[in-house]
């Protein structure tokens, strides 16, 4: 499977021995770092969580012992992508239209701790993760 995190074929080590998942950038802490497509790289993150992994080394930040961050990274993606969709299905067209009606205030708190300058970090992740989305979706790719 083709990763993607901050770049197309981002590289995946994994220790089964070990129990040691090294996830280059398709994992990246405090704010995820993404490239298209958006729903690949939710994908990416979800086929991740699958290893059997008591270590998880990201490309950025630090080393976790479960899979909470990661699974939280998925659920952004997730979310995001399937509020683009539902933007559109309503007619939004523009991207700060759609910008102005994906909510993912919950999982940003998770994400910031409600620290002022990653707040605007992950306000601007989200809205590159949002044009990302909906990029996807006018081109025609398939949200699987």
């Amino acid at each position: 499977m083709s990763m993607l995190g901050d770049a197309h074929g981002t590289t995946v080590l994994y220790l089964p021995r070990e129990k040691i998942l090294i996830t280059g950038d398709v994992v990246s802490y405090p704010i995820p770092y993404f490239n298209l497509p958006t729903s690949q790289h939710a994908k990416s993150l979800r086929f991740l969580a699958q290893f059997d992994a008591d270590v998880i080394i990201p490309g950025h930040g630090p080393a976790w012992h479960d899979k909470n961050y990661l699974n939280l990274e998925a659920e952004l993606f997730e979310s995001i992508v399937s509020q683009v969709i539902l933007a559109e299905q309503k007619g939004l067209v523009t991207v700060p239209e759609i910008q102005k009606a994906v909510n993912v205030e919950l999982l940003r708190v998770k994400f910031t701790h409600d620290d002022k300058d990653l707040n605007e970090q992950f306000r601007g992740a989200v809205n590159r993760i949002i044009e990302n989305a909906s990029r996807e979706a006018r081109d025609g790719r398939k949200f699987e």
